[in-house]
C-alpha cells in the first residue's frame, strides 16, 4: 500500500506545482558534489529539486514512475522508472539526490540500486523540508487536515523521518558515515498556493476525486484571500560509497 500511496500524487499534478515548495541552494551545495558531476533526481516528481539542480551541476537525469508528474518536469533528462529499478547502467552518476520521497521506498534493496548507479566515492543526498512554527494560517485549516488520515499507512513520513528510522536502511551498505545539515528558508503563497499545498498532500491525493473536491471547497472556504509565509528548514542528510567495499549487483 506505501508504493501506491507515494504513486497517488500524479492525481493532483497542478496543485503540486502550484503549492509544493522548493528548496535553497545551500541544501544542494552542502555535500560538496563538483559542478561538473551527472547528478540523478530520483522520484523526481514535477521537478521541484530538478530544476535546482540544473542550475548547479553540468547534467541532470530525473527518474520518476507518474507518468503525469514526469510529463509537468520541464528540467533535466525525464525518465520513467523506480527506486527499485533506475535505467541507468552501473556507475552512471557522481551523485542521487531524493526530495521529500525516500519514505515511500527507502529499504535495502533501493540502497544496493543507488550503490549500482553510482560512480565510485558516489553521494547519496537526502532531503526533507521541516516546518517551523508559524500562526497565519487559520488553526481550522490545521484541524481539517489532521482529521484526515490514511488509515493503511498512519503518520509514514513521521515515523520514517521524524524518528530516523531511515538510517538502519544503510547499515550493512557499502555507505559510510551520515553527515547533515540545515537551512532556514520560506515557501511563499497566494491563497490559491496555500490551498494546492493541501491538496497536494498525499492524505488529499490517494483519496477519490469527490473527496477530493470536497476538501479543496472546504479549504477555500476556511482560507482568506492573502499572502502566506510558510517558515521550513530544509534537513539535508548524505553519505558516501566507500573505497574498498562490495557494491550493488553489477547485471
Amino acid at each position: 500500500m506505501t508504493r501506491e500511496l507515494g504513486r497517488s500524487f500524479g492525481s493532483a499534478v497542478e496543485d503540486y506545482v502550484r503549492g509544493r515548495p522548493g528548496w535553497p541552494i545551500q541544501a544542494v551545495e552542502a555535500p560538496g558534489i563538483s559542478p561538473k558531476a551527472h547528478v540523478l533526481d530520483l522520484a523526481a516528481g514535477t521537478g521541484k529539486l530538478t530544476q535546482l539542480l540544473s542550475h548547479r551541476f553540468a547534467r541532470v537525469s530525473a527518474v520518476e514512475p507518474d507518468d503525469a508528474m514526469r510529463a509537468a518536469n520541464r528540467w533535466g533528462e525525464p525518465l520513467a522508472g523506480s527506486a527499485e529499478a533506475i535505467p541507468l547502467p552501473d556507475d552512471a552518476v557522481e551523485a542521487v539526490f531524493v526530495a521529500e520521497a525516500f519514505h515511500w521506498f527507502g529499504k535495502p534493496a533501493v540502497v544496493r540500486e543507488l550503490e549500482r548507479v553510482l560512480r565510485p566515492a558516489g553521494t547519496v543526498v537526502l532531503l526533507w523540508n521541516r516546518p517551523r512554527p508559524e500562526t497565519a494560517i487559520p488553526a481550522e485549516v490545521h484541524a481539517l487536515m489532521e482529521g484526515l488520515t490514511i488509515e493503511a499507512d498512519r503518520n509514514l513520513k513521521r515515523r520514517f523521518f521524524y524518528s530516523a528510522e531511515w538510517r538502519d536502511v544503510f547499515r550493512g551498505s557499502a555507505f559510510g558515515p551520515i553527515e547533515q545539515a540545515a537551512f532556514d528558508h520560506e515557501h511563499v503563497l497566494d491563497r490559491t498556493g496555500l490551498v494546492s499545498y493541501f491538496l497536494s498532500q498525499s492524505k488529499v491525493t490517494e483519496r477519490p476525486s469527490g473527496e477530493r473536491a470536497a476538501i479543496r471547497a472546504d479549504l477555500e472556504r476556511l482560507i482568506p484571500e492573502g499572502s502566506y509565509v510558510r517558515p521550513l528548514r530544509a534537513e539535508v542528510y548524505w553519505t558516501q560509497l566507500l573505497s574498498g567495499t562490495s557494491r550493488g549487483p553489477r547485471g
